[in-house]
């Protein structure tokens, strides 16, 4: 990497130092000020959001394993395979962008990533940075936006214990057949999509038992099915919300991940 960022700790630093100057300048959003550079805003945002991202994503590939003394080969593939972090590219850009860092190395851990994780989630404008990206022609830095936000969002809740432990209660709940998908999303804040995703990757599943609809059910499904094609003249309607059903039953049945594509997915 660059000469500032050759371990994890220098690459957590370089979120720390950048931090302060990037929050400010969101600002900006917040207050419905005018952005005097949206493109430099949108790159900052963005390489702050892959910065911790990567710091994250890194912390999760150690694993446990004493923090090397220099970033290496296998543990930028790895950090790239899993969060689609380039650690080089972005150390090299963020060195570019925010000048050389001066400070002490700041000690990477678990608790600093978490906090640090969760105060930049409730305070970034991503929805303003979107609509500024898309204000400016500049999508690929409001995608970067979205998708490193979304990403940090999924660490956290990976690596906090009080939304696995909610995870675990409300997925027991939804096997059992007593609350339903839209239930499990807003319980834990997911869209349907993504606590589908959630309930399949701990396990969480539905015996045939309890989906089995009875006689009655299957007559009223059919009933109302019957009642809607009727009301549109057999004229199809166009409702994201039924593209999105569909593409999490077609995710299911080829086992490909396909919120990326989602209308209303910030993948």
């Amino acid at each position: 990497m660059t000469p500032q960022l050759q371990n994890p700790d220098e690459l957590y630093s370089a979120f720390v130092e950048a931090e302060s100057d990037v929050r400010r300048s969101l600002r900006t959003i917040d207050d419905g000020s005018d952005v005097p550079s949206p493109a430099g805003l949108l790159e900052a945002s963005a390489l702050l959001l892959e910065l911790l991202l990567g710091a994250g994503c890194l912390f999760e590939v150690m694993d446990g394993e004493a923090k090397p003394r220099h970033l290496d080969r296998r543990l930028f593939d790895e950090v790239k395979r899993r969060c689609g972090i380039d650690l080089l590219e972005v150390g090299l850009a963020a060195a570019r962008k925010f000048g050389p860092f001066e400070r002490a190395p700041t000690s990477m851990t678990k608790a600093r990533l978490l906090r640090d994780a969760k105060s930049i989630l409730e305070s970034c404008p991503i929805e303003g940075l979107e609509h500024l990206a898309a204000m400016t022609r500049e999508d690929v830095l409001g995608h970067r936006c979205r998708r490193a936000f979304d990403d940090l969002r999924s660490f956290v809740r990976r690596n906090d214990p009080r939304f696995s432990e909610r995870l675990g209660l409300v997925g027991r709940k939804y096997a059992e057949g007593v609350l339903s998908i839209e239930d499990v999303g807003l319980i834990l804040r997911l869209s349907t999509a993504d606590a589908v995703a959630a309930l399949e990757l701990h396990g969480f599943q539905r015996r045939i038992e309890v989906i089995r609809l009875s006689h009655d059910e299957r007559t009223a499904r059919f009933g109302r099915m019957r009642a809607d094609r009727l009301a549109r003249n057999g004229e199809p309607i166009f409702d994201p919300s039924f593209v999105d059903r569909d593409v999490v039953a077609s995710e299911r049945i080829e086992g490909v991940d396909a919120r990326p594509w989602m209308m209303n997915s910030g993948h």
